[in-house]
């Protein structure tokens, strides 16, 4: 509806400020496309952002749950939006990073075996494994 239109840019607006989100992560500045290492500009920016935020976050489950009636194993760490390899490398380290691609590469363990792998032994989510494998083929 034309009625609406202003209303829905100035909310969109307002609301990316309010949390000072990158233009890029709106998708406010798609005329470049999405350009690799604008993205990940964009969720290095935001990730500073908020990291204050995941931690308060972190600390409040921890403190919620630390006398819950059940025994149970918890951790509430919030890991940082990845965008790309680039960004997993920065998170894992360099060194973490070709040892994951190694394992990825690793024919003699079934593919699911490996991905479960990467994800326990490097704190890696399903996405990050998918990253690493795209890696992996293309090098």
């Amino acid at each position: 509806d034309k009625d609406y239109e202003v209303t829905r840019t100035a909310t969109d607006l307002r609301i990316g400020k309010a949390f000072s989100q990158p233009k890029e992560l709106r998708c406010e500045d798609s005329a470049n496309g999405f350009a690799t290492d604008k993205m990940v500009q964009a969720y290095n920016v935001y990730n500073s952002i908020t990291s204050y935020e995941r931690q308060v976050l972190e600390e409040q489950f921890a403190y919620l749950f630390k006398n819950w009636y059940m025994q149970m194993e918890y951790n509430f760490k919030i890991a940082p939006l990845v965008y790309g390899k680039e960004t997993l490398i920065a998170r894992i380290g360099e060194s973490s990073a070709k040892e994951a691609v190694s394992l990825a590469s690793n024919a003699q363990i079934p593919i699911e075996q490996r991905k479960a792998l990467l994800q326990v032994i490097f704190g890696l989510t399903e996405e990050e494994t998918n990253i690493i494998y795209d890696y992996d083929s293309n090098h």
